[in-house]
């Protein structure tokens, strides 16, 4: 029987995210109560751009700080599936026999796991509001709705997919 792969957030990387997050709150306030032009047209526009920044980059911060704080592994494989936690979007457990593939993929730079599932409109049919939102986009990009991102984990991507292939074809 094959061991448990539990992937945990690296506190490094965890708390660079989070000081990326507040650093971009402190843009947004500054952007909402700097006085950066003269043009009131201009000036209403970046003050809508710093009230949606800083609304938008706290919500980031507390999910963040939550989440570090919760212990909560990012993924974990047994022989029963895997369960995906990794973002905010996160179907968590997936039994192998609902996924038909996985496979490494990109963009700008960042490498994750795609895990293309067999029913996936039962699973995003599961979904509400923001979170059915963006997985939709996610799937309008080109991508699968599962995206396992490993960033602030330590681990790479690529040292894991092979495994889980494994234990996909295996599961079959």
């Amino acid at each position: 029987m094959d061991e448990t792969i539990v992937v945990k957030q690296s506190r490094k990387g965890a708390f660079l995210y989070i000081c990326g997050a507040l650093g971009m709150v402190l843009l947004g306030l500054f952007i909402l109560f700097a006085d950066l032009t003269e043009n009131p047209l201009k000036r209403t526009l970046f003050k809508v751009i710093g009230v949606f920044g800083f609304l938008f980059f706290s919500y980031c911060s507390i999910f963040l700080i939550k989440k570090t704080l919760s212990g909560r592994a990012l993924l974990t494989v047994t022989s029963d599936g895997i369960t995906d936690n990794s973002s905010a979007v996160a179907f968590g457990f997936i039994p192998w026999n609902d996924i038909e593939r996985i496979y490494l993929d990109s963009m700008m730079d960042n490498v994750f796991i795609e895990v293309q599932l067999k029913n996936e409109e039962d699973y995003i049919g599961k979904l509400r509001g923001i979170k059915k939102q963006a997985v939709l986009a996610n799937r309008r990009m080109g991508h699968q709705a599962v995206c396992i991102t490993l960033n602030s984990s330590g681990v790479s991507p690529q040292d894991l997919i092979g495994e889980l292939q494994r234990r996909h074809l295996a599961a079959q």
